[in-house]
């Protein structure tokens, strides 16, 4: 059988417990809100399809800078061979 004691600690495990709930329940809503003002997500599946996007935007930027760094390469080879 729990003691006074036993049942007190449990109880103010059970109060730590709620207090933290609650406080991860608000930085959620926070963070939730900021998403909807900055990225106009509403939830998981939106945030998902942002992410697409963007991972798409990057692959296609990496892909303009490679290009570009190679047209770079060649002009550069291209000055320096006309210069020997």
């Amino acid at each position: 059988m729990k003691t006074k004691k036993d049942l007190l600690e449990l109880k103010n495990k059970i109060d730590e417990a709620k207090a933290n709930a609650a406080d991860l329940k608000g930085e959620l809503k926070f963070l939730m809100k900021q998403l909807k003002t900055q990225y106009d997500c509403d939830n998981e599946e939106d945030i998902e399809d942002k992410l697409k996007q963007y991972n798409k935007k990057i692959k296609k930027l990496q892909e303009q800078k490679d290009i570009g760094m190679q047209k770079l390469q060649q002009e550069y080879e291209k000055i320096n061979n006309e210069e020997e």
